[in-house]
């Protein structure tokens, strides 16, 4: 079905599709200005069908929040201590995402030679 998309995008487009008849959809969003232009908020989220992650992806965690976009829409409630195995998936989940978004940067999903513009 997405035969002409990179790894990448089949893998964003297969989220989508996977879980299209849930309540929510699964976003990534990378912001590459730094933390300081984001008010200090976490630069890196992942949305699924609840819940809504938000990290800079450090090796203690401190800044990560995590919100119920179901009962929490303002959030105004950082659940991330109370669930701690949705947090660890999570971070999981984006470590490989940012992994398979570096490879393909660098031309590795593409059959023709190829060199980024900028680095990853």
């Amino acid at each position: 079905m997405y035969a002409d998309y990179s790894e990448d995008e089949q893998h964003y487009y297969g989220c989508i599709t996977a879980i299209d008849d849930q309540v929510g959809r699964l976003y990534h969003n990378r912001f590459t200005s730094g933390k300081g232009s984001m008010f200090g908020a976490p630069t890196i989220a992942m949305m699924d069908n609840r819940y809504k992650y938000l990290t800079n992806l450090s090796s203690d965690g401190s800044e990560d929040m995590c919100f119920d976009m179901i009962n929490d829409r303002e959030e105004t409630t950082n659940l991330a201590h109370e669930h701690p195995e949705h947090i660890e998936q999570t971070r999981k989940n984006l470590h490989e995402w940012l992994r398979s978004c570096k490879v393909s940067h660098n031309g590795g999903d593409y059959d023709e030679p190829f060199e980024p513009v900028t680095p990853f």
